[in-house]
């Protein structure tokens, strides 16, 4: 139980610093095209998408060299993957799927980005799925 307890606290303080950093922005210039690991620029955020054409622009403040990639079919449904360049896992999660996944990279990144990509989206409106590559478990 005790286990059960401390893990829902390290979610919801997790939860809790995404979602402070975390906005919407009117930005129209856009930073990352969408599917692509992208670090955050000098200003310290990384803005997805490069247009407004799915959904609109969000804006992300992430950690000290961490690197992102947001995916956004046709405004209906996302994907989203991040890792750390001086750790060892990717992480990865969509709207239709409440679990978080990992792949281990097999060492650090560092500057390089990884070749491993974040969950696909296809197909349209209704019929759209998302699929996790070879390599993706989910955290149990």
């Amino acid at each position: 139980m005790k286990k059960y307890v401390l893990s829902l606290v390290a979610i919801l303080a997790i939860s809790s610093l995404a979602y402070g950093a975390l906005t919407k922005s009117n930005d129209t210039s856009g930073s990352a095209p969408d599917g692509s690991w992208f670090a955050a620029s000098d200003s310290g955020k990384i803005t997805f998408p490069t247009t407004t054409t799915n959904g609109p622009r969000i804006v992300f403040t992430p950690s000290a060299n961490v690197s992102m990639a947001y995916d956004c079919n046709d405004g209906t449904i996302y994907s989203f993957g991040s890792y750390h360049s001086a750790g060892t896992k990717a992480y990865g999660t969509s709207s239709t799927d409440a679990k978080i996944y990992m792949q281990d990279l097999g060492g650090a990144p560092g500057d390089t980005a990884p070749t491993i990509v974040i969950p696909t989206i296809s197909g349209t409106g209704a019929a759209q799925t998302v699929s996790y590559g070879a390599g993706w478990s989910a955290i149990k």
